[in-house]
């Protein structure tokens, strides 16, 4: 026997999860989903202090990942002041792609994630928190 109380909840709430998703079409989730993104990388990339650091800068694919840093801002900093005022999550550190990083000499960087449960109003509000950045 697995020790602990099983947790019926999660595994039903992951069920019904896994059900939403299947009926959904997949090209509408990615057409969502690249949406965001560009919104995202749009609304970053018009901030002065901001840098969206890319290996391939042409790259139109991808997941819904937006990497960057802020200028003078370390990206721990950055990530704790989000949480902390604004209550966004987001991840900061090398995101376990150490030669990724060093290959674009970053030390670290910020990472924001958008998905099927992201809206533009979640976007608009993480690049607006990030325009109001104490310098």
């Amino acid at each position: 026997h697995e020790g602990g109380t099983p947790n019926l909840l999660g595994a039903t709430a992951l069920a019904a999860a896994c059900d939403a998703l299947d009926a959904t079409d997949a090209a509408v989730l990615q057409q969502h989903e690249q949406a965001l993104v560009q919104r995202l990388r749009s609304g970053l990339s018009a901030l002065p202090r901001v840098r969206l650091p890319r290996i391939w800068a042409d790259s139109t694919e991808g997941v819904g990942i937006v990497a960057f840093t802020v200028d003078g801002i370390a990206p721990a900093d950055v990530a704790a002041y989000l949480s902390a005022v604004h209550g966004i999550g987001v991840r900061d550190g090398r995101f376990c792609a150490h030669p990724l990083l060093a290959r674009l000499n970053l030390p670290a960087a910020v990472r924001a994630s958008v998905g099927l449960g992201s809206c533009t109003a979640d976007v608009d509000r993480l690049v607006a928190a990030v325009a109001e950045l104490p310098a």
